[in-house]
């Protein structure tokens, strides 16, 4: 059967609002590693920002209901933890690596226009893994395409 689709806004509005804020900070981040940190290595740079989310994070682990009693025991868990830990290092560690590489050489304008294309990615995904691919995500991509054509455009003097 079918699932039905709908465009309704159910839910805490305000939550779109934390949407908005981390694209802010990730405006941030793109121009002070631009601007700020130009003579960094990019590998250092990943490194201190996963320096500076290990406190928090592990907080968040510690004070958490963590089922500790079964982590070595359950197998769920262990191969769980295990595809996290490949997501973590090879989806986000590497992949902010060669993100900061990038900024080395192009502009942060460009390098934030490569992240529109994740959707895309994440659509080519879904497809491998057997999800419907209809005409609004036909329309959604066209409409990241014609957003990074636009924004990456070189402005010709008259």
């Amino acid at each position: 059967m079918a699932q039905e689709f709908s465009l309704a806004a159910t839910g805490d509005g305000r939550y779109a609002l934390l949407v908005v804020l981390a694209s802010i900070c990730y405006a941030i981040n793109v121009n002070t590693i631009k601007n700020k940190l130009q003579g960094v290595a990019p590998m250092a740079i990943a490194l201190a920002n996963f320096i500076a989310i290990c406190i928090p994070a592990l907080i968040l682990l510690l004070t958490s209901s963590f089922p500790w009693d079964r982590f070595y025991t359950d197998a769920e868990i262990l191969s769980s933890m295990g595809y996290i830990l490949i997501l973590s290092v090879f989806g986000t560690a590497f992949a902010k690596v060669l993100f900061n590489e990038l900024l080395t050489f192009s502009s942060a304008v460009f390098s934030i226009s490569i992240t529109y294309l994740l959707p895309i990615v994440a659509i080519g995904w879904g497809l491998l893994d057997g999800e419907d691919f209809g005409g609004l995500q036909w329309l959604a991509s066209g409409l990241i395409l014609g957003g990074i054509y636009l924004v990456t455009e070189t402005k010709k003097a008259p």
